[in-house]
């Protein structure tokens, strides 16, 4: 599914619909990105929401760029950059995808959280393609919180869920139940992707070739809290210039 399927969903939003959106998770979130992002002074947000996190980190850097194609996710964004005076921040609403219209000068360092699960494989080559157009060299691509394919069946079974043991006989009991539900999603969603709520997954060699593609140098993360471990980071970084 491409972020066309998830716009009109967003454009109805005003708060982000992650599973943890307490300040406390907000803070979380603002902490790890801010270890990625260390020595940048100029970042675009690619996918800022609501603002919960952008206004927690706003005050690190001289320079911000943010981005999202729902006004009424910018509309509280914008509240919030007020609200902590944050003057530097210029928002604008579009896909992620169009990213280099709006950095008329290179930047340090893109980071988007938990984005990349509403872009196709096709935008997410357009997002870093154009990601590499606006970096300065050395600069950095930050994907937190990127699905991976290969905890799908795993999490849809609530395996992910951390609180309760289970056991192996109830792996095997919620199978066939689970190629049901998906068999009548895909019939209800027009035998486009399965929709799962959570979006497109990706596995570690995708982005690691979607990297190299656009002359990236690419780390991978696991996420740093438990109850994201079917999740992944990619920090991809542009060679410096020789």
């Amino acid at each position: 599914m491409e972020s066309a399927d998830y716009k009109k969903f967003w454009e109805a939003m005003d708060s982000p619909a992650h599973a943890h959106s307490s300040a406390r998770w907000f803070d979380r979130y603002a902490a790890e990105i801010r270890a990625f992002l260390s020595g940048a002074r100029s970042v675009v947000d690619a996918g800022c929401g609501s603002g919960e996190v952008l206004a927690r980190i706003a005050g690190d850097f001289p320079k911000v760029i943010a981005i999202d194609y729902s006004e009424s996710m910018l509309a509280k964004a914008r509240a919030r950059m007020a609200e902590r005076q944050h003057t530097h921040v210029s928002l604008f609403s579009d896909n992620i995808t169009a990213i280099a219209s709006y950095c008329p000068e290179p930047v340090d360092a893109v980071y988007s959280n938990g984005v990349v699960q509403y872009l196709s494989r096709d935008e997410l080559d357009r997002f870093v393609a154009s990601c590499a157009r606006v970096l300065n060299p050395g600069g950095k691509v930050v994907l937190l919180n990127i699905p991976n394919t290969n905890c799908r069946t795993l999490f849809l079974l609530g395996f992910y869920k951390h609180q309760d043991r289970i056991p192996f006989f109830r792996f095997l009991k919620g199978l066939p139940g689970l190629w049901a539900k998906i068999v009548w999603f895909r019939v209800r969603n027009g035998f486009r992707k399965y929709d799962d709520g959570i979006g497109n997954w990706f596995s570690i060699e995708e982005v690691l070739q979607c990297g190299a593609k656009h002359s990236f140098d690419v780390e991978i993360y696991g996420a740093s809290v438990v109850e994201y471990h079917y999740r992944f980071h990619a920090v991809l970084t542009m060679p410096p210039r020789v």
